[in-house]
Protein backbone atom coordinates (compact mmCIF):
# COMPACT_ATOMS: atom_id res chain seq x y z
CA UNK A 1 0.00 0.00 0.00
CA UNK A 2 1.53 3.88 -0.25
CA UNK A 3 3.39 5.93 1.74
CA UNK A 4 1.48 8.68 3.89
CA UNK A 5 2.74 11.08 0.91
CA UNK A 6 1.90 8.77 -2.56
CA UNK A 7 -2.17 8.92 -3.31
CA UNK A 8 -4.16 5.41 -3.55
CA UNK A 9 -4.16 4.70 -6.93
CA UNK A 10 -8.08 3.37 -8.08
CA UNK A 11 -8.84 1.14 -11.36
CA UNK A 12 -12.59 1.22 -12.30
CA UNK A 13 -14.16 -1.12 -14.12
CA UNK A 14 -17.57 -1.07 -15.32
CA UNK A 15 -19.30 -1.99 -18.51
CA UNK A 16 -21.63 1.00 -17.78
CA UNK A 17 -19.78 4.34 -18.83
CA UNK A 18 -22.44 5.98 -16.44
CA UNK A 19 -21.04 3.82 -13.58
CA UNK A 20 -17.68 4.24 -13.94
CA UNK A 21 -17.74 8.35 -14.26
CA UNK A 22 -20.13 8.78 -11.34
CA UNK A 23 -17.47 7.09 -9.68
CA UNK A 24 -14.63 8.18 -10.89
CA UNK A 25 -16.75 11.72 -9.61
CA UNK A 26 -17.07 10.07 -6.26
CA UNK A 27 -13.62 9.41 -6.06
CA UNK A 28 -12.03 12.55 -7.31
CA UNK A 29 -13.27 14.44 -3.99
CA UNK A 30 -10.56 13.04 -1.97
CA UNK A 31 -7.37 14.33 -2.45
CA UNK A 32 -5.46 11.10 -1.02
CA UNK A 33 -6.99 9.23 -4.20
CA UNK A 34 -5.83 8.97 -7.76
CA UNK A 35 -8.31 7.08 -10.16
CA UNK A 36 -5.48 5.67 -12.64
CA UNK A 37 -7.19 3.82 -15.38
CA UNK A 38 -10.66 2.63 -16.06
CA UNK A 39 -12.04 -0.23 -18.12
CA UNK A 40 -15.57 -1.47 -19.61
CA UNK A 41 -14.68 -5.48 -19.76
CA UNK A 42 -12.78 -7.75 -17.72
CA UNK A 43 -10.60 -8.06 -20.94
CA UNK A 44 -9.62 -4.30 -21.37
CA UNK A 45 -9.09 -4.29 -17.43
CA UNK A 46 -6.51 -6.88 -17.46
CA UNK A 47 -4.67 -5.74 -20.56
CA UNK A 48 -4.39 -2.18 -18.39
CA UNK A 49 -3.35 -3.74 -15.08
CA UNK A 50 0.50 -3.99 -15.75
CA UNK A 51 0.95 -0.59 -17.04
CA UNK A 52 -1.06 1.04 -14.98
CA UNK A 53 -0.46 -0.67 -11.39
CA UNK A 54 -3.11 -0.28 -8.94
CA UNK A 55 -3.54 -0.32 -5.50
CA UNK A 56 -7.31 -0.78 -5.63
CA UNK A 57 -9.50 -2.08 -8.35
CA UNK A 58 -13.03 -1.52 -7.59
CA UNK A 59 -14.94 -4.11 -9.86
CA UNK A 60 -18.26 -4.27 -11.09
CA UNK A 61 -20.28 -7.77 -10.43
CA UNK A 62 -22.46 -8.01 -13.38
CA UNK A 63 -19.18 -6.88 -15.77
CA UNK A 64 -20.21 -8.11 -19.34
CA UNK A 65 -17.38 -8.70 -22.19
CA UNK A 66 -17.08 -12.30 -22.31
CA UNK A 67 -14.75 -12.69 -18.89
CA UNK A 68 -17.23 -13.45 -15.39
CA UNK A 69 -16.20 -11.87 -11.98
CA UNK A 70 -14.47 -14.55 -10.86
CA UNK A 71 -12.23 -15.16 -13.59
CA UNK A 72 -11.39 -11.89 -13.89
CA UNK A 73 -10.90 -10.93 -9.67
CA UNK A 74 -8.32 -14.37 -10.26
CA UNK A 75 -6.81 -12.96 -12.96
CA UNK A 76 -6.14 -9.68 -11.25
CA UNK A 77 -5.24 -11.27 -8.28
CA UNK A 78 -2.88 -13.53 -10.06
CA UNK A 79 -1.27 -10.81 -12.17
CA UNK A 80 -0.90 -8.18 -9.04
CA UNK A 81 -1.23 -10.65 -5.96
CA UNK A 82 -1.41 -7.54 -3.31
CA UNK A 83 -4.00 -5.56 -5.22
CA UNK A 84 -7.89 -5.03 -3.22
CA UNK A 85 -10.70 -5.38 -5.04
CA UNK A 86 -13.96 -3.93 -4.29
CA UNK A 87 -16.62 -5.57 -5.65
CA UNK A 88 -19.54 -2.95 -6.39
CA UNK A 89 -23.32 -5.10 -6.72
CA UNK A 90 -26.50 -3.78 -7.99
CA UNK A 91 -29.57 -4.13 -5.41
CA UNK A 92 -30.58 -7.05 -7.45
CA UNK A 93 -27.80 -8.88 -6.69
CA UNK A 94 -27.33 -11.52 -4.54
CA UNK A 95 -26.26 -11.10 -1.56
CA UNK A 96 -23.65 -13.87 -1.24
CA UNK A 97 -20.57 -13.24 -2.50
CA UNK A 98 -18.71 -15.39 -0.48
CA UNK A 99 -17.05 -17.10 -3.21
CA UNK A 100 -15.72 -13.86 -4.43
CA UNK A 101 -13.69 -13.50 -1.43
CA UNK A 102 -11.36 -16.66 -2.25
CA UNK A 103 -10.62 -14.34 -5.30
CA UNK A 104 -9.28 -11.28 -3.57
CA UNK A 105 -12.41 -9.64 -3.41
CA UNK A 106 -11.95 -7.60 0.27
CA UNK A 107 -15.21 -5.60 0.32
CA UNK A 108 -18.78 -5.15 -1.14
CA UNK A 109 -19.98 -1.67 -2.30
CA UNK A 110 -24.43 -1.82 -3.00
CA UNK A 111 -25.39 0.56 -5.57
CA UNK A 112 -26.76 3.00 -6.06
CA UNK A 113 -23.82 4.63 -4.50
CA UNK A 114 -23.46 6.53 -1.54
CA UNK A 115 -20.21 8.53 -1.62
CA UNK A 116 -19.46 7.89 2.28
CA UNK A 117 -19.42 4.15 1.94
CA UNK A 118 -17.48 4.12 -1.46
CA UNK A 119 -15.08 6.46 0.17
CA UNK A 120 -14.96 3.93 3.64
CA UNK A 121 -14.51 1.16 1.37
CA UNK A 122 -11.40 2.87 -0.56
CA UNK A 123 -10.02 3.82 2.79
CA UNK A 124 -10.32 0.60 4.40
CA UNK A 125 -8.65 -1.51 1.72
CA UNK A 126 -5.98 0.89 1.41
CA UNK A 127 -5.07 0.36 5.10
Amino acid sequence: MPDKEEKTKVFVIDDSVMARNMLIRILATESSIEVVGEAGTGQSAILLLDSIDPDIAILEASLGGGMDLGEVAYRMKEAKPDIKIILVADTNTPSSVAEYYDYGVCDVVKKPYISTKVLKAVEAAAQ
